[in-house]
């Protein structure tokens, strides 16, 4: 049986490490925000990126704390050597 939680999706920010691209995805998994989060922002599929929470740095690494995300939540997609920055 299908798991419900593709039909969960819900709307998120997710934006560049200086807060100067910011794109509006929705999404229903964690892996679907890797994939549309980098291709928004302009990241190649293959490039190994973090996802972290905009207000305080925390780092999002799997689909059960993401399920835990409010719609709109404002996310950082961070690319290698780059490190969340308070705003």
């Amino acid at each position: 049986m299908a798991r419900e939680e593709s039909r969960g999706k819900r709307p998120l920010k997710i934006w560049d490490s200086w807060r100067n691209v910011r794109k509006g995805v929705v999404v229903g998994t964690f892996e679907e925000l890797l994939v549309r989060g980098k291709d928004k922002l302009g990241v190649p599929a293959s490039e190994p990126v973090r996802v972290v929470l905009e207000c305080d740095g925390t780092q999002i690494e799997d689909g059960e704390y993401f399920r835990t995300l409010a719609n709109n939540t404002v996310l950082l997609l961070l690319r290698q050597g780059e490190r969340w920055l308070e705003h």
